[in-house]
């Protein structure tokens, strides 16, 4: 018996000894250092779908992969299981490539396309024995550039943030990371942020180039300098809009300005209206005052078709649904006239505002058989459908007036991004009034407040609520009431149901992002009300509520089904967004 167990003994032994010694030699061949020191790195993206190539010499390694697969836990930005970039190095297979020695060989970008090329060179004896090295690169983490550090060369980061509040003489460049560059940091060098954001903040200068997949956002104070398009700049697009009051409206715009200094931005446009046979133009200028204090004024003169329902359904959106099915979800009016306003910006998030308006309205006219693609024989609802006709009449006779107009607001934005935040806080209250005072023909008071919280909870989930309120006074015009129902605000409502002089809403959507599919999906729930001004509005009238689901894919399209919680025999309502919903 005891040889028996002397025997298993001996087995066992033998077998850990194996095992380690299979272990030890996986370990000690996965951190074999390579003898090359020179070779290149080129990683490229565009949009969700890149590429990364290693190359050194005959040996050429190329992974392709999707944004949504990329890790970037525990010190380890990997590619794939056997193509990671690790804190001491490249890892190619079973071999370790140092990357101190890291710098930046080219940017390139166009479009939705950034590529990024990555070189390494053999360390001259000299430059050993350089105390300060002359990039400086880092895996995951945050890098920080301080207000005192110079660095001479690049900055890299592989599947981290870049913080630059010192002075950079190169390129800085975060891969799957975010670039800050704030206070009097400065970049002489161009700056890429490969699936991130690049944020300027206070009286920060970039000299070159700004490549980032999630844009740029800039505040007043600070400078970028484009270093191949010198000190002046123009920029021009054309203007293409569908509605159920102009039909096509076709134009061009474009501007001249100069970020770099104190000259004025001076903007254009002009277009035609097929069917309401209307020309539409614009010109405004913008001139920055004090540059130290962010302070802006600005005015313009113009005839234009206006809505106040951008909020319900942006212009493209809504041009794009007036094509395809004749829905038109905004109404109309014109203007003719001219604004001023000034701004002031104290810090990056903040932004106070003044403006005045004077302007001739008319009142305009649907064209219920407009063409559309697949809309066949329906029909284009009425301008302000959701007024009473008995009350419609009187209402028209109001817009062949003359409106002069105060507005007072204040905006706090710390989105990480304007189109598709992720993080952050917006909100903006703002005061309006109008009167003979302000020698218009139109008197009203009119107060909104609005809040938003983009608030992740995981990599994969989000819950995004917003908080509206809204109050009128006086006679208070159609334009200017508050109407709730339908896309973007009681989704479970028929399109601007409810009409009043003051209303409250709330919206809250919980976001999943599940692995391995091209759409993500998310839970909504909305409630309001809308009562007079005298009202009270939490005691008085009923709120109304719904509940549903959306489906959101790339480019901002997505697709809401909702239903009411509180009018039982209200059918489903389905939605079709091409931008975010808030």
């Amino acid at each position: 018996m005891s040889s028996i167990k002397y025997g298993l003994v001996v087995a066992a032994s033998i077998a850990a000894i194996i095992v380690l010694a299979l272990l030890m030699t996986g370990k000690a061949k996965a951190q074999e250092i390579a003898s090359s020191e020179t070779f290149q790195l080129t990683i490229e993206l565009d949009d969700k779908q890149g590429k990364v190539v290693f190359e050194d010499g005959d040996l050429i390694k190329r992974t392709m992969f999707q944004v949504d697969e990329i890790s970037t836990g525990r010190g380890v930005l990997a590619f794939a299981p056997d193509f990671q970039i690790r804190g001491d190095g490249i890892l190619i297979d079973s071999m370790l490539y140092p990357i101190e020695n890291l710098r930046v060989e080219e940017i390139y970008h166009e479009d939705k396309l950034i590529s990024v090329v990555l070189k390494h060179r053999k360390q001259t004896a000299a430059a050993k024995r350089r105390r300060i090295k002359r990039n400086r690169v880092a895996v995951t983490g945050k890098l920080v550039v301080n207000h005192d550090d110079f660095v001479r060369g690049d900055v890299i980061c592989f599947g981290g943030d870049i913080e630059v509040r010192g002075e950079v003489n190169r390129n800085v460049v975060a891969i799957f990371g975010d670039v800050f560059i704030v206070g009097d940091g400065i970049v002489r060098g161009n700056v890429a942020a490969i699936d991130g954001r690049v944020n300027i903040r206070g009286e920060a200068s970039v000299y070159g180039e700004i490549a980032a997949h999630r844009g740029m956002k800039k505040s007043s104070g600070a400078r970028v300098r484009f270093a191949d398009k010198g000190w002046g700049e123009h920029e021009s697009d054309l203007i293409v809009s569908y509605n159920r009051v102009d039909g096509l409206l076709f134009g061009g715009k474009g501007a001249l300005f100069d970020p770099l200094s104190l000259l004025p931005k001076i903007h254009l446009s002009l277009g035609y209206a097929f069917t309401s046979k209307r020309l539409h133009y614009e010109v405004g200028v913008r001139q920055k005052v004090f540059e130290k204090y962010s302070l802006t004024a600005g005015g313009s003169f113009f005839r234009q078709t206006s809505t106040d329902d951008d909020w319900l359904s942006p212009s493209g959106e809504n041009s794009i649904l007036a094509i395809l099915a004749a829905e038109d979800y905004r109404d109309y009016y014109e203007e003719e006239g001219g604004k001023t306003f000034l701004t002031f910006n104290p810090g990056y998030y903040n932004e106070f505002g003044v403006g005045y308006r004077f302007t001739k309205l008319r009142w305009m006219d649907s064209h219920p058989q407009l063409w559309s693609l697949f809309g066949w024989d329906k029909e284009f609802r009425p301008n302000f459908s959701s007024i009473p006709v008995d009350e419609l009449s009187d209402a028209r006779d109001r817009f062949d007036s003359k409106l002069g107009e105060l507005s007072v607001w204040y905006t706090l934005d710390t989105r990480d991004n304007d189109e598709e935040p992720y993080v952050g806080w917006w909100a903006h209250a703002e005061y309006l009034t109008a009167g003979d005072r302000l020698k218009g023909d139109i008197s009203y008071d009119r107060f909104t407040a609005e809040v938003r919280r983009y608030q992740p909870v995981t990599d994969r989930q989000n819950i995004n609520v917003r908080a509206k309120y809204g109050i009128a006074g006086r006679d208070v015009p159609i334009f200017r009431q508050f109407y709730l129902g339908g896309m973007r605000t009681v989704r479970g409502l028929d399109h601007k149901s409810l009409t009043g002089e003051q209303m409250i809403l709330g919206n809250l959507e919980y976001i999943i992002r599940f692995p391995n599919v091209s759409f993500e999906t998310s839970l909504l729930f909305d409630v309001g009300k809308v009562v007079s001004r005298n009202d009270n509005i939490f005691s008085d009238g009923d709120f109304h509520s719904s509940a549903g689901i959306r489906l959101g894919f790339e480019d901002g399209f997505s697709v809401e089904v909702a239903k009411s919680l509180d009018v039982s025999d209200e059918p489903v309502k389905l939605w079709v967004l091409f931008q975010q919903s808030f």
